[in-house]
């Protein structure tokens, strides 16, 4: 797992039972809620790799170095396991792509804001982040509809949430001047997947919360790097 911290050992009994019963359970997800996420799923990854848990919260990767291999601490539920698959895999899918058709032109060294990372990103990272974030507010788009009570108010501000924040970068990554031809057209083609969700009606509850999450990041990170280069809309 290039570039991940893998497990030293490997997994006891019951942390294997629980990533089989947890998959098992994602898969079913997929398949009946997300299909094409499935189809992809299953075409692009054959490898998951436990990873050490950071301190708070949960981590994946995917390696550049590794197609179809994706990392990812051990997952606490099957609905956060399926939004992961649907993460990864875009992810894996874009890195495919970059092997081929270049995106972005060379790094000139500005950073930019990434309404979900603590660190300025460059163009190319801020891309990869853009394509696997609309995969996750293509997954909420369709869950939340599927969802009850407390799980569908954390579906659908997920859903608020991540629709604007890929919609800001892609605003950005369309203002920064450093996409080739070939960028410009995908980056066009995501907003044209993206614009018709924007004006899609969510809880009163649901947009207040992701707009409030949104903002205290903003705040956060502006506080350790300043204001962001090319920030658009804010």
């Amino acid at each position: 797992m290039p570039g991940g911290d893998a497990l030293p050992q490997r997994l006891v009994p019951s942390e294997l039972a629980h990533w089989r019963t947890t998959l098992a359970e994602a898969w079913r997800i997929l398949c009946d809620n997300h299909e094409t996420v499935a189809e992809e799923s299953s075409a692009v990854l054959t490898v998951l790799t436990p990873l050490v848990a950071p301190e708070h919260g949960q981590s994946s990767a995917t390696p550049r170095h590794a197609f179809g291999n994706i990392g990812l601490s051990t997952p606490p539920d099957a609905l956060f396991l399926a939004v992961t698959l649907a993460h990864e895999a875009a992810h894996t899918k874009l890195t495919g792509l970059l092997d081929v058709v270049p995106l972005t032109r060379p790094d000139d060294g500005t950073r930019y804001y990434a309404p979900w990372r603590t660190d300025p990103r460059p163009v190319s990272g801020l891309l990869q982040g853009a394509y696997a974030h609309l995969a996750i507010a293509a997954f909420w788009h369709t869950q939340r509809h599927r969802e009850t009570g407390d799980s569908a108010l954390r579906a659908h501000t997920d859903f608020a949430r991540w629709r604007t924040a890929t919609d800001l970068i892609l605003r950005t990554l369309a203002a920064t001047g450093r996409l080739t031809p070939d960028g410009e057209r995908f980056v066009a083609e995501m907003s044209n997947t993206l614009r018709p969700w924007l004006d899609e009606p969510v809880p009163s509850e649901a947009a207040a919360r992701g707009d409030e999450s949104a903002a205290a990041h903003l705040t956060t990170w502006r506080a350790r790097h300043g204001a962001p280069p090319a920030l658009q809309g804010l």
